[in-house]
């Protein structure tokens, strides 16, 4: 082989090497920006098509959760478990996922906010279960009560409810949080303007009451 050979072969295979540096920078990128899922599918395919391995092995269809006010779609794509949620309601939803029997990563999304999750977990041959539910809530007012003079306040919590009472009343007072038998299950006494602390919301049917 002459040098001329030679010399041209090197710069082949400079650029080669080149063109491999800049294709691992672009999917470097796309992964960054989120396009990863696209990009390597169509990487995956154009390594097959060119007598190379499929690195895309697991795959899974998509499952539809419809709540109230919210959806969550989520599948198996070139080996990562992802999905996306959009919540057009009030609360916080969260979306909790188990691999196998165990928990893996959930997903969040406010008020009115969609949330495109990328990652939740890597594919085998495990199959992802999801379940969504409410998960947190502002402040907001229940009930007033004008007659008896206070008013029932309410939020959600990490999945909690919780309830508060304040005393519109001009003078100090008992107020009390009781279950469906109306047996007192939690009681402060406040002052005028003031308000309970925060007690957690029985399940069912609870009542409350202020008295002097």
């Amino acid at each position: 082989m002459d040098f001329t050979l030679i010399f041209a072969w090197g710069v082949i295979k400079l650029g080669i090497q080149k063109m491999f540096k800049c294709v691992l920078i672009l999917v470097s990128a796309l992964l960054i920006t989120g396009c990863g899922d696209l990009f390597l599918r169509s990487l995956d395919e154009f390594n097959a098509g060119m007598g190379g391995q499929r690195t895309c092995r697991y795959e899974a269809d998509y499952q539809t959760i419809y709540g109230d006010g919210y959806t969550y779609e989520f599948g198996g794509y070139c080996n990562q478990w992802l999905g996306t949620l959009t919540n057009n309601s009030e609360y916080t939803i969260k979306c909790s996922h188990t691999l196998d029997g165990r928990p893996v990563n959930s997903v969040y999304a406010g008020p009115r906010q969609t949330v495109d999750e990328k990652f939740i977990a890597q594919m085998g041959n495990g199959y992802l279960q999801a379940t969504c539910k409410y998960w947190d809530r502002a402040e907001k007012l229940q009930n007033r009560y004008s007659e008896t003079r206070y008013s029932v306040y309410s939020l959600l919590s990490s999945g909690n409810w919780k309830v508060r009472i304040e005393n519109n009343a001009s003078f100090t007072r008992k107020c009390r949080l009781l279950d469906s038998r109306k047996r007192v299950i939690s009681e402060q006494t406040i002052g005028s303007g003031q308000s309970t602390s925060w007690w957690d919301e029985p399940e069912g049917t609870f009542y409350t009451q202020c008295v002097s």
